[in-house]
């Protein structure tokens, strides 16, 4: 970065924002995902990124990667261990192709009982140009961080927030005045043109 230039990572169009307090004592309004983004965002948003499950359902993440820059990302989940079904390289430039072929023979390895005991892991690593297939199944209830585990890249908005279950039945109730610990971050001096990675 320079020159103006300031440096962006997203996961689905999105640079997460983490929020000023703790997501179990923020309102929902604060939150977004690919279902609820402004009609204008055409290359990436900046929010708190959210996605929500529900509890005992199996989660399935694909991840790839399409920049340039040669990097590889250690991709980590907090409360929970996760299965890593495929991993791999992308044989060409044409990203929604590969997207769809790779997606083709990984539901036709599940439907055919191709994968013999995958990979238990709590954190992945996404190849530069490549891509890597995992589930897990989200009984632990709560808000769990998913991020890159290169900390300027976390910094910068390659995380989201998975949120398991149901707050009001699934964990104990936030105790009435619990307390917010606000951003203290400093407002930036200048704005600077994204830089995606």
């Amino acid at each position: 970065p320079g020159d103006g230039v300031g440096l962006v990572s997203i996961i689905n169009n999105i640079s997460n924002v983490f929020p000023p307090s703790p997501p179990l004592s923020q309102g929902i309004s604060e939150f977004c995902n690919g279902d609820n983004l402004p009609r204008n965002c055409s290359t990436h948003y900046e929010c708190t990124h959210v996605l929500e499950v529900k509890r005992h359902s199996v989660v399935e993440v694909m991840l790839y990667d399409i920049s340039v820059l040669g990097l590889y990302h250690p991709f980590h989940l907090h409360g929970y261990d996760f299965y890593v079904f495929d991993m791999g390289n992308f044989t060409s430039n044409d990203t929604e192709g590969n997207v769809k072929s790779i997606l083709a023979n990984h539901e036709n390895k599940l439907r055919n009982g191709g994968y013999k005991n995958p990979p238990g892991k709590d954190t992945v690593l996404l190849p530069s140009g490549g891509y890597v297939i995992l589930r897990f199944k989200a009984d632990n209830p709560g808000w769990w961080l998913f991020h890159c585990h290169i900390v300027f890249h976390m910094i910068v908005g390659m995380d989201l927030i998975f949120h398991v279950g149901n707050d009001y039945v699934d964990l104990p109730p936030v105790p009435p005045f619990f307390p917010r610990c606000y951003n203290f971050k400093p407002k930036p001096f200048f704005n600077m043109d994204p830089f995606f990675i």
